[in-house]
C-alpha cells in the first residue's frame, strides 16, 4: 500500500513536469565516479507483486505521515489544471469578450480563437495590443469586423502598440477568415507599430482617409500567407510601409489584389523603407497617379523582389 501511494504521488509530480522541458542526460555525460551511484538509483520497475510490501521508509522519514489518497487525487487534479492552463486557447464570440481576452492584465501571452463572426458596435472600445503583450488571434474562418462606415480614430480594426506582438492566423486553411470594415486615417485594417506576423486570413473592405487602407506599418511586418484585397486609401489601398528606421516589411506567398489608391500612387504597396517580396501575386490594383502595383522611394534601403507576379495593375 505504501509503495502504491508513493507511485501515485510521483505520477502527480510527473504531470507537472510534463508541462516543462525534459532534461535528458546521455550515459557518456555522467562522470565515471558517479556512474555507480546513478546505476544504483535507476533500474527497471519490478512487478507489482514483487514490490508489494518490499518498501521500508528510511530512518530519517520515520514518523512522517504518508499522504492520504484524497490528497494525492487533489494534487493530481491541480497538476492537470496547470498543464491545461499553459495550453489554453480562449474562444471568443463577441467584441467585448475579445477585448477582455486581449486586455487581461494577468496574461501577457494569450492565444485566442474566434468562435463566431464578430462585429463591433459604433460605441465599442478600441482593439489595442498593449505594450509587452504577445497575442495570437486565430480567425478560424470567421469575420472580425469593426463595422465602421465613417472614418474616425476609433475606426480601425486592430492597433498593435510598440514593443508588442500580434500573430494572425486562419486555421480554416483557405483564408476565409476576414479582418474587415475598418475606417481610419492610417491603417483601416491594421495599424502596426510593434511586430505583426500575418500567417493567413484575408484583410479586405477596409478604408483609410490617408495611408494604407489594409495595413500601415511603422514596425516589423512579417507576412507568410494570406490575402490583401478590395481595400481603399487616399494614399495606398493595400500596404503602406512607412519611412521609419524600425519599419521593415517581409512579405512572402501573399496575394495582393484589387486594392485602390484614390488620390496618389501605389494601389497595392507604397514603400519608404526596407521591403522584401517573395512568391507573391500583385494584380488588379489601381492608383490615381503612379504605381498601380508598387510605388517605392526607399533611398538606400534594401528593396528585394523575387519570384513575384506583378501584372494587370493600372
Amino acid at each position: 500500500m505504501k509503495s502504491r501511494r508513493l507511485v501515485a504521488l510521483l505520477l502527480s509530480i510527473a504531470m507537472i513536469a510534463g508541462c516543462m522541458p525534459a532534461l535528458v542526460l546521455a550515459d557518456d555525460s555522467i562522470p565515471e565516479e558517479n556512474k555507480e551511484v546513478v546505476e544504483e538509483n535507476v533500474a527497471e520497475s519490478p512487478d507489482e507483486e514483487e514490490s508489494a510490501g518490499s518498501y521500508e521508509a528510511p530512518d530519517s522519514d520515520a514518523g512522517t505521515p504518508e499522504p492520504e489518497s484524497d490528497d494525492i487525487e487533489k494534487f493530481a487534479d491541480s497538476s492537470a489544471d496547470l498543464c491545461n492552463e499553459a495550453n489554453d486557447v480562449i474562444e471568443v464570440n463577441s467584441w467585448s469578450e475579445l477585448l477582455n481576452a486581449v486586455g487581461d492584465p494577468d496574461k501577457l501571452q494569450v492565444s485566442i480563437k474566434l468562435g463566431s463572426d464578430i462585429t463591433a458596435s459604433s460605441s465599442a472600445g478600441k482593439l489595442i495590443i498593449q505594450d509587452n503583450r504577445d497575442i495570437t488571434i486565430d480567425l478560424n474562418g470567421k469575420t472580425l469586423s469593426r463595422g465602421a462606415t465613417l472614418q474616425s480614430s476609433n475606426g480601425r480594426v486592430i492597433y498593435v502598440s510598440a514593443n508588442s506582438k500580434l500573430t494572425v492566423k486562419d486555421s480554416s486553411g483557405n483564408n476565409s477568415g476576414k479582418i474587415t470594415n475598418g475606417y481610419a486615417e492610417n491603417g483601416g485594417g491594421i495599424n502596426n507599430s510593434g511586430t505583426l506576423v500575418f500567417e493567413g486570413g484575408t484583410i479586405s473592405g477596409n478604408k483609410a482617409s490617408n495611408r494604407g487602407g489594409g495595413i500601415v506599418n511603422y514596425g516589423e511586418l512579417i507576412m507568410t500567407g494570406g490575402v490583401i484585397e478590395n481595400n481603399e486609401g487616399v494614399d495606398c489601398g493595400g500596404i503602406f510601409n512607412e519611412d521609419r528606421s524600425a519599419a521593415t516589411a517581409t512579405i512572402s506567398n501573399v496575394i495582393i489584389r484589387n486594392n485602390k489608391s484614390t488620390e496618389h500612387g501605389g494601389g497595392a504597396i507604397v514603400n519608404y523603407s526596407v521591403l522584401s517580396l517573395s512568391g507573391c501575386e500583385i494584380t488588379g490594383n489601381y492608383a490615381y497617379t503612379n504605381g498601380g502595383g508598387i510605388w517605392t522611394s526607399a533611398g538606400d534601403k534594401a528593396v528585394t523582389i523575387t519570384d513575384t507576379n506583378i501584372n494587370n495593375n493600372k
